[in-house]
């Protein structure tokens, strides 16, 4: 499941289910539009 709240974006879900995959899909993505991403 994908949260998104203006800058702050939530990504959760079972084991295996591509959550890294699409965070760092997601970062790769924001960065390129020139925002500023950060994991936590």
């Amino acid at each position: 499941m994908v949260y998104l709240w203006d800058e702050l974006l939530e990504i959760f879900g079972p084991e295996s289910s591509g959550k890294t995959t699409l965070t760092l899909s997601v970062i790769a993505q924001a960065q390129k539009a020139g925002k500023t991403c950060g994991i936590y």
